[in-house]
């Protein structure tokens, strides 16, 4: 498994466990509405995406090349699969956070404002579809490359 393949998987493990568990905790109990009210709640999102952070360091550490490897580390085919798959994600997150901010506008115009719940919920599931959408991506354009060596 090439190096882009694995950091691709454990990148889309680690922050789909991280969004699933926010979610969770986010949708618990009272709901959006209340989040930015409950403490608890706030630290749990707070811990949940710190671990996701720690994680994804740790793994970034033991998946780096090291000096003395004798498999082929990274080449021109890995760089442009990460190029491609980060420029990608880019538009993806930008239509998420523009598609997610008008829903909640639509949802919520009646009443005047959006419960700031919400806004906890764009930070971090941004985070979190940052993530995912480009180990996604690049898992993608890796197996479309593979076996003929093109990107």
């Amino acid at each position: 498994m090439t190096q882009t393949r694995k950091r691709a998987v454990f990148t889309f493990l680690i922050w789909g466990v991280a969004m699933a568990a926010f979610s969770v905790i986010f949708f618990y109990g009272a709901g959006p509405e209340r989040y930015a009210l409950e403490k608890w709640r706030r630290l749990a999102g707070a811990v949940i995406i710190a671990c996701g952070y720690l994680f994804y360091g740790l793994m970034l550490f033991l998946t780096r090349i090291r000096p003395g490897d004798h498999a082929v580390g990274r080449d021109e085919r890995d760089e442009e699969i990460r190029n491609r798959a980060n420029a990608s994600a880019f538009i993806l997150v930008l239509v998420y956070v523009f598609a997610l901010s008008i829903i909640l506008w639509e949802k919520f115009q009646g009443s005047g404002f959006v419960p700031v719940g919400w806004m906890w919920f764009l930070a971090y599931s941004t985070s979190f579809a940052a993530f995912i959408s480009s180990s996604v991506i690049a898992l993608i354009l890796e197996f479309k490359a593979s076996g003929h060596g093109q990107g």
